[in-house]
């Protein structure tokens, strides 16, 4: 960011494995052909809250750097609050999730899974991202730490710096100081960033709900045509389920959140 550097452009969002990112420092893209893993977290006195990553990792530095920058302006560049904020995530250790904490985080919560039962799969789109963290207000604890198994962002409120580390080597470090007085940072405040997210949200979801409404009553009738011996019938509605699921697959698919933060946060230029 000292240098100005091109901005990251995504021609296939829906190819993961062409992953395409800026370096700090360079205006070449670089292409990655394998998932990365990795963790992020922070540093408050002596406790070290560390939350995993499955994918993307190598793009922490790039968007957890800009997410700090956006977080620093909501609490208007006090130092204080901001720590403060932080020091109010609750931490989770994996367990089981009752019903009511699927209800309240639904909107980290990986839909796509049929099984709601794994903190993983509840809080999956707090990975990579310190907003959505102190949205949720909680963190996931990594029993790993990223330095022994991949890419590793953490932010020491007691140096007021943060840190990026590939294993055990460190590869990024900038003070909150020089952090915001990088160039090129995102325009998007906090709020606008929360209410994107919750109103993209919000049409995802009710579109979901209406095909598992859809689903629910085509599953009656097959049962209906099954008990009546209607093998016509239920042959049809066999067709009607499959299409159906088709489409839940399709809304699944098109809730690309990853690619709208790194677009909100001025990384991604493509139309979402």
């Amino acid at each position: 960011m000292e240098e100005k550097v091109e901005r990251l452009i995504e021609e296939k969002v829906e190819e993961q494995e062409d992953k395409v990112y800026k370096n700090k420092y360079k205006t070449n893209f670089i292409f990655i052909y394998m998932v990365s893993k990795g963790t992020f977290g922070y540093i408050i006195g002596r406790k070290k809250r560390c939350s995993k990553v499955n994918d993307d990792a190598e793009l922490l530095w790039q968007i957890l750097v800009r997410e700090i920058y956006v977080i620093m302006n909501h609490y208007s560049s006090d130092k204080q609050l901001m720590k403060e904020a932080f020091e109010k995530i609750k931490v989770i250790k994996e367990s089981t999730p009752l019903p009511k904490s699927c209800e309240k985080f639904k909107k980290f919560t990986n839909m796509e899974s049929l099984n709601h039962d794994s903190w993983q799969i509840i809080l999956h789109f707090c990975q990579s991202s310190f907003i959505n963290v102190l949205e949720s207000g909680c963190i996931l604890l990594e029993k790993e730490e990223g330095e022994s198994n991949g890419y590793h962002f953490e932010f020491d409120f007691n140096k007021w710096e943060a840190r990026f580390y590939w294993k055990k080597d460190l590869l990024e470090s900038a003070t909150l100081d020089e952090i915001m007085g990088f160039e090129e940072m995102p325009t998007n405040t906090y709020n606008e960033i929360i209410i994107g997210m919750n109103d993209r949200f919000n049409i995802y979801f009710d579109k979901v709900i209406q095909v598992e409404v859809e689903l629910e009553k085509l599953n009656k009738l097959k049962l209906d045509a099954k008990n009546q011996g209607a093998a016509n019938i239920e042959e049809k509605v066999d067709k009607l389920l499959d299409d159906m699921k088709w489409e839940l697959k399709e809304i699944h698919m098109s809730r690309r959140e990853f690619y709208h933060r790194l677009k909100v946060l001025d990384l991604l230029e493509i139309h979402l």
